[in-house]
């Protein structure tokens, strides 16, 4: 017993700071991921500005014992973009080489491959 609280109380006090960091840090990273500005996803989450940018780009520091912690930067990971239709699938490149017409970029125009590069001396 420490102040008229028990350990298990002390460790569930602390645990909670913790969780409520960890729910900051990644409500932090999902504005960031979502092209929010440092100073605007500060102010939302409630944290201050230099704690943004330190949880943005990481950081090392030296503890007690003079050994750096080195703390990774927050880590911002786009959602995939859809392929534009202009650019061929590599299904659609396998079977155009398959079938024998493509595109022929000297040219600009849809030709049969194998009449174009077959030999020349035949």
């Amino acid at each position: 017993m420490t102040n008229g609280r028990s350990v298990q109380q002390l460790a569930k006090i602390r645990n909670t700071g913790l969780d409520v960091l960890v729910q900051e840090h990644d409500r932090f990273a999902r504005l960031i991921a979502q092209g929010m500005a440092n100073a605007e996803a500060c102010r939302i989450v409630g944290i201050n500005r230099r704690t943004g940018t330190r949880w943005r780009f990481g950081r090392t520091i030296l503890n007690t014992a003079g050994e750096p912690v080195h703390y990774p930067p927050v880590r911002i990971v786009p959602a995939p973009r859809p392929r534009h239709p202009r650019y061929l699938s590599l299904a659609e490149r396998a079977r155009q080489q398959r079938t024998g017409f493509g595109y022929e970029p000297r040219r600009g125009m849809v030709v049969n491959f194998q009449t174009c590069h077959r030999s020349r001396r035949t």
